[in-house]
């Protein structure tokens, strides 16, 4: 149907209105006068304009190169190591497609190269990046990055700027949980207004130490100092004593700016993410001897020119109540004061319409821990609050710790094997600041012995080296960090080899022979395992005593089982069909590969052990979740029968909200309405 004159017109006017709504403003911007990139040790450089200095050891570096004409700079950087020694590291890793480092260095600097300095809290390390031969008369604008990708939650890095009190704050967070953090984003930090902590460990999302309006000395210099953070931030603990190190830059970004003269911005408008319906405010703080006009000005997300907003015309400005159409909308303010006229930052805002969900809750192998999926990211500080949980039967909440955005892990008081619980939650918000409903519950149920089921550990930022180091440590065995349940020994079917490093694991399971025989345990472990099989207990009690001697030991790493002889081989081993037996590995990873695969055969089996699959998993035995599935739906004239194993059935009729079936017993008769769906809940 074409549309009619009357919806034209309604359309052309709304389309008009959109346009008139601020006029255009052509902006003078201060002028980028040049730019440079230094990438740390490069395999070749990405590019020949690009400059390739280490930036590890005391006089590396050198004089920076104009990207844009090739040209040799005036401006250098040279390395200082202030105290301590640097470590030289292996290799760090690319950031992800689309995150902030990606967008600046991609095609510029390679952030996958074989190096990366390292910096020890131990050895008081302070490598100083010191920049000189800058221009007083201008300003400049800083951007670096580290990226080791190795999952070290736990290794974070402060970067403070020196011999400056003029700069703009320009950090980018390209994470949803603050891998990069100041004393404005995460109060918790003890950190200064001219320091930043990073999530140098990992940050495979790109974000970004900056600072923009840097003002050199008279001698035309400034400088950065990078050090292992010790302090508190959002997420892992770097108060771990195996947390040995952070990681100071892998690349870096330098600009020189024209002034501004006696005008100078000092704070920039801050991106935020917002419910629909709020309000977004957006502030600007500047300094200048004269007097100072502002003009706030908005894009919207599907627009490419600023327009000036009607009216805001204040340091601050107060949004309307916001809809999902100002979803990725970008606002800025043009900062005038005599002659001089200067452009904040973009601040992006996100708008947020969908209020959070809780997905499901499991309990644990250990009987002291509930995990509680969200929908989405939330609030980290809220998330991580122990006092917002309460639990049914008993169960007392007396730790909570964040797994990932969405995603808590409830240290509780012990649960009973196969017993029901129901977890109310308060106090919760998205990082939007869309609340959950108040008093949302959700259900699980403790787990019990299950067929086919392996129990798993893990303890990150774990980086002892030894199985002994791990015994000894003080969060063994109880303070592990999430446990799991696999169908077989075998940790790449949950962890992929490579990218987890400085982690320690442990399988528990019951092996159950369906034959009488002597059996051989073969154990395959990158850098060292060992494996205990108990035959006079069917607990496993005392199967971490110092007075066992572990049945195998792999400290090789040829990622294949061996034969008979080796260390990573048992001797035979006496099991009788039907009884079932405790068997534990433990192994501890430092860097590199990383797997653990445990296989076994019956003497006089002439299979070659590099041959051997691992366990297979109807011999196993664990603690486990209850099965959930549907066995089969039945259609009949009238009614529809759901046949299912589980804890709960939970019904939705758009794939997207789930309730319970009150009372629902298998099989259950259903009578045919609309589009309905059901699942089974463990």
């Amino acid at each position: 149907m074409k549309p009619t004159p009357l919806i034209q017109t309604a359309w052309r006017a709304l389309l008009l209105a959109l346009l008139c709504a601020g006029s255009r403003s052509a902006v003078a911007q201060p002028q980028i006068l040049w730019e440079a990139y230094n990438d740390h040790r490069p395999t070749a450089l990405t590019s020949p304009n690009a400059t390739g200095y280490d930036m590890l050891k005391a006089g590396n570096g050198g004089t920076l190169r104009n990207f844009a004409t090739g040209e040799d700079l005036t401006a250098s950087f040279t390395m200082v190591v202030e105290s301590g020694a640097t470590d030289d590291f292996g290799e760090d890793a690319a950031p992800n497609a689309g995150s902030p480092a990606y967008k600046l260095f991609n095609g510029k600097v390679d952030l996958s190269n074989s190096g990366i300095p390292g910096v020890r809290a131990s050895s008081s390390t302070r490598l100083v990046l010191s920049f000189s031969g800058l221009d007083p008369s201008k300003l400049y604008k800083f951007r670096g990055t580290s990226i080791r990708g190795g999952g070290y939650n736990d290794r974070w890095s402060v970067f403070t700027l020196l011999e400056t009190d003029t700069y703009v704050a320009a950090h980018e967070d390209g994470s949803p949980n603050k891998n990069i953090i100041t004393k404005a984003t995460f109060p918790a930090a003890d950190l200064q207004p001219n320091q930043v902590a990073l999530n140098t460990g990992d940050n495979k999302v790109g974000s970004l130490v900056g600072w923009d309006n840097i003002q050199p000395t008279p001698d035309g210099t400034f400088s950065i100092a990078q050090e292992q953070w010790m302090g508190a931030t959002p997420f892992g603990n770097t108060a771990a004593a195996a947390v040995k190190y952070g990681y100071a830059f892998g690349a870096i970004y330098l600009a020189e700016v024209e002034s501004t003269g006696l005008l100078k911005i000092t704070e920039n408008p801050a991106s935020q993410k917002r419910p629909a319906g709020a309000t977004a405010t957006f502030a600007v703080v500047a300094t200048s001897p004269q007097a100072i006009s502002y003009q706030w000005q908005r894009v919207p997300s599907w627009a490419v020119d600023y327009l000036d907003i009607p009216g805001a015309t204040s340091a601050s400005y107060t949004t309307p109540p916001l809809t999902l159409f100002d979803d990725g909308s970008s606002y800025r303010c043009v900062v005038k004061s005599g002659p001089n006229t200067t452009t904040t930052s973009e601040a992006l805002l996100g708008v947020d319409g969908v209020p959070p969900r809780v997905i499901a809750a499991q309990g644990s192998i250990e009987f002291n821990s509930v995990y509680i999926g969200f929908s989405e990211p939330m609030n980290l500080e809220q998330l991580a609050n122990p006092d917002n949980y309460k639990i049914d039967g008993g169960l007392v909440v007396t730790e909570a710790h964040v797994v990932d955005p969405s995603t808590v892990h409830l240290v509780t008081s012990p649960q009973t094997p196969s017993s029901a619980y129901t977890v109310t939650i308060n106090g919760q918000q998205d990082v939007a600041g869309n609340p959950l409903a108040a008093a949302t519950t959700v259900g699980f149920t403790a787990f019990d012995t299950r067929a086919e089921t392996v129990g798993l550990d893990l303890w990150f930022g774990f980086a002892g080296g030894t199985v002994a180091s791990l015994r000894n440590d003080a969060r063994y065995p109880a303070g592990f960090d999430i446990d799991y349940t696999l169908g077989t020994l075998d940790s790449t079917i949950l962890l992929p080899s490579g990218p987890n490093n400085a982690y320690a694991g442990r399988f528990r399971a019951w092996v159950t022979p369906a034959e009488t025989g002597d059996y051989e345990f073969f154990l395959n472990a990158d850098e060292v395992a060992e494996l205990r099989v108990s035959v006079n207990d069917e607990t496993f009690d005392n199967i971490d005593s110092p007075d066992i001697t572990p049945d195998a030991v792999d400290t090789n790493t040829n990622n294949t089982f061996d034969e008979t002889g080796s260390r990573a081989t048992s001797a035979p081993i006496t099991l009788v069909a039907g009884q079932r037996y405790p068997l534990q590995v433990i192994w501890v990873e430092v860097n590199g590969a990383d797997y653990c695969k445990v296989a076994w055969r019956r003497v006089g089996d002439p299979t070659p052990a590099s041959e051997l699959p691992t366990i297979p998993s109807q011999f196993l035995s664990y603690y486990g979740p209850k099965p959930a599935r549907i066995n089969s739906i039945t259609l009949g004239e009238e009614k529809v029968l759901i046949e299912w194993i589980g804890s709960a059935l939970e019904t939705s009729d758009d794939l997207q909200s789930w309730s319970e079936v009150k009372g629902a017993a298998s099989p259950l008769a259903v009578v045919p309405k609309g589009h309905s769906f059901y699942r089974a809940r463990k």
